[in-house]
């Protein structure tokens, strides 16, 4: 198995690359007593085990214990499943979910942001998370699935649960990972209600919005059901939002830290992308993935 955790959580982001480093120069492949898996640390070796999911299942449910309201919840997620599943699941969510939808967001991210920074224009200082990095992330893929305006308070209130707590981060045995789950589950039952009645209204009456395009997408005269549309919206909120957030922070302390580079990017906007890959390279959102 990669591990989840293949280093200590409480390490400072900046300090993870120099770690990763020296646990690298060990080896490419170590075994991790404390947490019974083995650590695959190069491109090389993890490229290899991702390539191969006849040996390496992303399918680790049966690691988790079972829980009623989660199994709408993960029924879309294409990420913790293994072939044919899941290029069946990633096909036709990509034909909704295209460059062309991401980039046709633009001028509105741009308008959420400003909005978002004239609310403390008048403050000395402020948390950029709390400001703008988390709320964010929760505005625009609500948006981007249709979810009207009045609504969007909804989305903020599942995450703030869903996150506010790192209950599942931080269940050492089964059972506690079992009562956190439990403690969440009337959360994500209440989300798993709300997008199904609100994806059987869509069906009725579509729109032009990520939900509708998803509803529409078609492979081999295949769609996605219902439970599977929960699910990759319960992926976006979950995957897409924190690691946005996350993202924002990291690239904000990465041009403090380095404000040479924040004036070349001021002076050439058009490098602005490279940087930000450059950003998920040193310090990625989630930089480490499980299989089994």
């Amino acid at each position: 198995m990669i591990s989840r955790q293949p280093t200590d959580g409480r390490l400072l982001l900046e300090e993870l690359p120099d770690r990763w480093r020296g646990l690298r120069e060990a080896g490419p492949v170590r075994h991790d007593e404390a947490q019974g898996v083995w650590q695959v640390l190069d491109h090389e070796h993890v490229a290899a085990v991702l390539a191969d999911p006849a040996t390496y299942s992303s399918d680790l449910s049966a690691l988790s214990p079972t829980q009623p309201d989660f199994e709408t919840f993960t029924q879309g997620n294409f990420v913790g499943m293994d072939p044919p599943e899941h290029r069946k699941l990633r096909t036709l969510v990509s034909q909704a979910f295209t460059p062309r939808v991401v980039q046709g967001l633009e001028p509105r991210i741009e308008a959420v942001c400003a909005r978002l920074l004239d609310e403390v224009a008048d403050q000395d200082r402020f948390d950029l998370v709390d400001t703008l990095a988390y709320p964010l992330p929760i505005i625009v893929i609500a948006e981007l699935l249709g979810i009207p305006a009045e609504e969007h308070r909804l989305f903020q209130e599942w995450a703030s649960v869903l996150f506010g707590g790192d209950q599942l981060g931080e269940a050492p045995d089964m059972a506690d990972l079992e009562r956190a789950l439990e403690a969440i589950a009337p959360t994500v039952r209440e989300m798993n209600s709300y997008m199904l009645d609100y994806i059987r209204a869509r069906r009725a009456a579509p729109g032009d919005d990520l939900t509708s395009r998803l509803i529409a997408a078609e492979v081999d005269g295949v769609r996605l059901r219902d439970q599977e549309m929960v699910g990759f919206v319960a992926l976006l909120l979950v995957a897409g939002h924190i690691t946005t957030t996350a993202l924002l922070g990291n690239a904000v302390v990465t041009f403090d830290r380095y404000p040479e580079t924040a004036a070349a990017l001021r002076a050439d906007p058009l490098r602005i992308p490279t940087a930000v890959e450059e950003v998920l390279r040193w310090l990625p959102p989630s930089p480490n993935w499980a299989a089994g």
